[in-house]
């Protein structure tokens, strides 16, 4: 529900907060020279949510066999912060 933003296993094996490239509204943001302050806010709203929620969240997220299988690259995804 938060695509385009979403959690990756990243190249150097650490899991992150990150935007796909791979929609058109990243491409939407790229030429409106969006990026930096969608990801400003989206920072802003993980930031809001109570700490157990969002440990909930990354708990499930990490632990489902899809999301940390595939390791992603800089062509794919745009990174926002660690988890």
């Amino acid at each position: 529900m938060l695509f385009p933003f979403m959690i990756v296993n990243y190249l150097d094996g650490k899991i992150y907060w990150a935007l796909s490239k791979k929609c058109s509204y990243y491409d939407y943001l790229v030429s409106n020279f969006k990026v930096e302050d969608i990801i400003d806010k989206f920072i802003d709203y993980l930031e809001e949510i109570p700490s157990q929620i969002y440990n909930e969240i990354t708990s499930v997220f990490i632990n489902t066999k899809e999301v940390v299988h595939y390791i992603y690259s800089d062509e794919e995804v745009k990174i926002i912060k660690e988890i």
